[in-house]
């Protein structure tokens, strides 16, 4: 039985703890002049996967947010990771995504148009990887789902409408990582 002490630190602990997102630490270290790093909690925040370029998040699903970019002159990378109030909460943030890489697959015009492509993944409950290309540059992607925590892994590209397994090593390998870390959080259901 808990007391009424353990119940209010539980209650008042981080559903994201600090340091858990894979680039935290590199974020608060030393950089170049010309590097750029930064951390936000924003529920608000829209996936970094974002193909229809929506403002904001449907942060009433949401229970907390973290997401972590670097930016250099020619290079990005970010993670973002997503605790939603349930895992159905999380199974519709993943259907609306496939749902957007299909509605905006060739949006916008000029240097201001997109394309964006996907494929299913096999990773945690359910994945994709997604490609997006546009006016002198893209990125690749991965995105999945475990329990009512989405993360996802983005960075620099410029993907072919095939999304050959090689364009994805990095994104990959970051999101293999935080699929074995992220059962540390009991909204995972591991």
């Amino acid at each position: 039985m808990l007391t009424n002490a353990a119940v209010a630190v539980t209650l008042l602990a981080p559903v994201i703890p600090q340091d858990f997102l894979l680039f935290e630490k590199a974020a608060k270290g030393p950089r170049k002049e010309w590097q750029s790093w930064q951390v936000s909690g924003d529920v608000r925040r829209p996936l970094l996967v974002n193909p229809c370029w929506r403002k904001r998040a449907d942060e009433a699903a949401r229970v907390a947010a973290r997401t972590v970019g670097f930016t250099d002159e020619v290079y990005g990378k970010a993670e973002q990771l997503v605790v939603y109030r349930d895992a159905g909460q999380a199974r519709q943030a993943m259907n609306r995504l496939r749902a957007d890489l299909k509605k905006c697959a060739d949006i916008g015009k000029g240097h201001n148009r997109a394309l964006n492509f996907s494929k299913p993944l096999k990773l945690g409950d359910e994945a994709l990887r997604s490609g997006s290309r546009y006016f002198e540059g893209g990125q690749v992607a991965v995105v999945a789902r475990k329990g009512a925590v989405v993360f996802l892994y983005a960075e620099t590209a410029v993907p072919t409408r095939r999304l050959p397994a090689k364009q994805f090593k990095n994104v990959l390998r970051w999101a293999n990582q935080m699929a074995g870390k992220v059962c540390a959080l009991p909204q995972a259901g591991c």
